[in-house]
């Protein structure tokens, strides 16, 4: 028995489970009721609270199957504690049927759904990852396969170069049919998902708490949007709150749902970069938006581009290379050659001189050549027509 326990724990720190004994990937034709069984199965695996992906292997490893460590009761996992293996503590109180049917209540209650990582409609994007998820909890939908998905991260505390962008990219990318993924944190996250469901486009939210909670609280009205346009998935069952080191594991399955992944404002060590080293390692492809050698909130960025990550030099020409790597997999979208508003001398000119980088008003009168007051009637005009925003104290963009 000792011999046997050590040899699991051994072979499940340097392999990944391939899938319970005897179980087949074709579930299509299984028997319903034993495929519906095996579903359980799976949901009871997963809900034990706090049980991690490495915790869960070395169970599967021993056992075979989430059926077998369902029924092999406490006294299979006691001699495991011996060995420094106390998590399997947080097994003991979920060996009934009661903690499962409380499980389903809470999910009924909440709308969410689960589903296995052996179902025909799992993601296809998560299934060949070393580290799948073996299931997860969603509210709303999962993302289709056919469209292109791109995910979108960042910092928190952006600023408005940021955000511009990354509202701009998730609109564009939206306008093409691109699914937008991303975590529904404050900042980039946010922005960039706001934008894409305020456009009419479908947004997945990855999440390090439970699909029931909204984590921040803060964006409960985005919560709310993309649970109707799209989903909320977790791999942590209801009732989960966010802690700080559910982030780092549910970043694996943020990149994982990507055909590609947008780094706009990192700084040398934060959660944007570990979510584009999993992207690297998934073999998906990554892309950043450059920024001064001097910002702290670029650091992240310009490292990722020196080691060679697609550069961002504007959201359309990245929209537009995302169509010509996928051009069987997204649309045209009408407003592509859509003229621009009509517009005075004056404002053609200050419309011209504007670019994705905020320019100061005197940076204005300068390029321009026109006086204080007749820039400042422009850029309202411009304003109206969604031509241009100001953002930040004093300094003005290009929105088109």
């Amino acid at each position: 028995m000792e011999d046997t326990i050590k040899k699991t724990i051994e072979h499940a720190e340097h392999t990944e489970y391939a899938g319970p004994v005897g179980q087949t990937e074709n579930v299509e034709n299984a028997d319903h009721a034993e495929y519906t069984k095996n579903e359980e199965d799976w949901l009871w695996l997963c809900a034990i609270p706090e049980l991690i992906y490495k915790e869960k292997m070395v169970l599967l490893h021993y056992f075979g199957s989430p059926g077998a460590v369902r029924k092999a009761g406490r006294e299979a996992l006691a001699d495991w504690e011996r060995f420094g293996m106390n998590w399997v503590q947080k097994v003991y109180p979920c060996m009934t049927d009661a903690f499962l049917e409380q499980v389903k209540t809470k999910m009924r209650k909440s709308d969410v759904h689960f589903i296995s990582h052996v179902h025909p409609d799992f993601p296809k994007r998560l299934k060949g990852l070393a580290d799948c998820p073996y299931g997860l909890f969603y509210k709303g939908r999962l993302p289709a396969t056919a469209p292109v998905s791109v995910g979108i991260v960042g910092a928190r505390a952006c600023t408005a170069y940021g955000s511009m962008f990354a509202r701009q990219i998730a609109q564009g990318l939206t306008r093409i049919g691109v699914q937008v993924i991303s975590g529904m944190a404050m900042g980039i996250d946010g922005y960039a998902q706001l934008s894409a469901v305020e456009n009419g486009g479908a947004s997945y939210a990855v999440l390090g708490c439970g699909p029931d909670i909204c984590y921040p609280r803060s964006n409960i009205s985005l919560y709310m949007e993309i649970q109707k346009k799209g989903g909320l998935i977790s791999e942590y069952p209801c009732g989960t709150p966010g802690m700080r080191h559910h982030f780092p594991a549910r970043n694996r399955i943020l990149s994982g749902l990507c055909d590609a992944l947008v780094v706009i404002e990192a700084g040398e060590k934060s959660g944007s970069l570990i979510t584009a080293n999993h992207a690297l390692e998934q073999g998906r492809d990554v892309y950043a938006l450059p920024g001064r050698v001097s910002d702290r909130l670029s650091a992240g960025c310009n490292q990722l581009i020196s080691v060679g990550a697609g550069v961002i030099l504007s959201p359309e020409g990245f929209v537009q290379e995302i169509m010509e790597l996928y051009p069987d997999r997204v649309g045209v979208p009408a407003e592509t050659n859509a003229p621009l508003p009509k517009l005075t001398e004056e404002e053609k000119k200050v419309y011209d001189t504007l670019s994705y980088t905020p320019q100061s008003m005197e940076t204005l009168v300068k390029l321009t050549g026109l006086k204080i007051g007749r820039i400042i009637s422009c850029l309202l005009q411009l304003q109206l027509k969604d031509l241009a925003a100001e953002v930040g104290k004093n300094g003005f963009v290009r929105q088109r």
